[in-house]
């Protein structure tokens, strides 16, 4: 079992940005070329993907399409099994230090992702900015993650009792 650094994938990172908690990148895997072992990251993580897709395992088999967006909790074991060609994911990873900051559980961030209409949009406006990567892109992806949380904080994102 393979214990991934913080900011690195089964796949080769193209671009990334870090600020206040937030790692965000996007990454790209071939059929040819990618980690296929059990593995897990210290952090939680969304990952969006963009082209191409896969079939990955955490408990069971699952396939993941452009357009699929999943949620990794620190820890979690999974494996990515197979790749369909050319593949390009965004990443968003979570440090411990943004739920003490805002007081948000691994499962309300979760959640995010079943509730939010809007999360693949603002998925592929992160996107945009990792390939902007201007001065103020770390910023602008910090404000675009906390939009995707503060549009279902009151209904939906549970924080962490105080």
């Amino acid at each position: 079992m393979e214990a991934l650094e913080n900011g690195r994938y089964s796949g080769i990172i193209l671009s990334s940005k870090r600020h206040e908690g937030l790692l965000s990148s996007v990454t790209s895997y071939n059929e040819y070329c990618f980690n296929n072992s059990e593995h897990y990251h210290n952090n939680a993580h969304f990952s969006f993907v963009l082209n191409g897709g896969c079939v990955e395992k955490k408990k069971d088999d699952y396939e993941i399409k452009p357009g699929g967006i999943t949620y990794y909790s620190a820890g979690e074991i999974h494996q990515v099994k197979k790749i369909a060609g050319v593949t390009r994911r965004i990443n968003v990873e979570i440090e411990e230090s943004f739920f003490s900051q805002y007081n948000f559980s691994d499962e309300g961030l979760r959640q995010i992702i079943i509730t939010n209409p809007d999360a693949k949009f603002i998925m592929v406006k992160i996107y945009q900015e990792l390939v902007i990567s201007d001065n103020l892109s770390d910023i602008t992806i910090q404000m675009l993650f906390l939009q995707l949380i503060n549009q279902f904080e009151s209904s939906s994102v549970q924080k962490k009792p105080q």
